[in-house]
């Protein structure tokens, strides 16, 4: 079953073969520090089909990052590569993270690439240095920051994202009305939960609505969204 999954993963390698040359360069060169990923999109449950090094700790075949999920569901094919960012590890850790989406012939985006590299002992040294100066500056790229996590398995990243927007939500579950649960929907549409296979039965249940109910909550945001174009 091993060797299978093994000679499945390396067939997925072929069409991102320079990019996997690529991201062992870079890891190479910024040491353990540093590591490179690649998703295949064909499938989207398990689409992480490449890592060197091991900052986050993740296993072959894991989910893809809420973020990237986010913006794919928004901006489909036009989602623009993100440059940059700052995101956390689980355990606090601070990385900077740049992503680029891969797209085919037809330009559909049919994967992406990233690279993580860890600055948390960069940003401490820069605390002591600011805290020596006597000025604020951290403080600046703190507030900035992008508080984004690194789920092992789309079961992981189903939980986060209702959890998060549950505990971003100006009120308990148990005392939302329609329109409060209509708009704690919408909220998850534009994170893309809806993408991942099971959500409308399992929002319902978290909702204690039924599942058609969901069904008629799309189907009326879907129809907010077309009146507006």
């Amino acid at each position: 079953m091993k060797d299978k999954l093994k000679d499945s993963l390396r067939d997925k390698l072929i069409p991102f073969k320079n990019l996997i040359f690529a991201i062992d360069m870079i890891v190479e060169t910024f040491g353990e520090g540093c590591e490179g990923v690649v998703y295949d999109f064909e499938n989207f449950d398990q689409p992480l089909i490449y890592i060197k090094g091991n900052l986050i700790e993740r296993e072959l075949r894991t989910s893809i990052m809420n973020l990237i999920l986010k913006n794919l569901h928004r901006d489909n094919n036009n989602i623009k590569d993100k440059m940059n960012i700052i995101t956390y590890k689980n355990n606090g850790r601070i990385l900077k993270t740049s992503i680029i989406f891969i797209h085919d012939k037809e330009k559909n985006v049919i994967g992406c690439f990233g690279i993580n590299f860890d600055i948390t002992k960069f940003i401490k040294a820069n605390d002591i240095i600011q805290s020596m100066c006597k000025t604020r500056g951290i403080e600046i790229i703190k507030n900035s920051f992008t508080k984004e996590g690194y789920p092992k398995n789309i079961e992981q990243m189903f939980v986060d994202i209702v959890q998060g927007t549950i505990k971003d939500f100006d009120m308990s579950i148990n005392e939302m009305k329609k329109d409060d649960r209509l708009k704690f929907v919408n909220l998850l549409v534009e994170k893309g939960t809806f993408s991942i296979q099971g959500s409308p039965e399992r929002v319902s249940e978290i909702l204690n609505v039924s599942r058609q109910s969901i069904y008629n909550y799309l189907g009326e945001i879907r129809s907010q969204k077309e009146a507006l174009l």
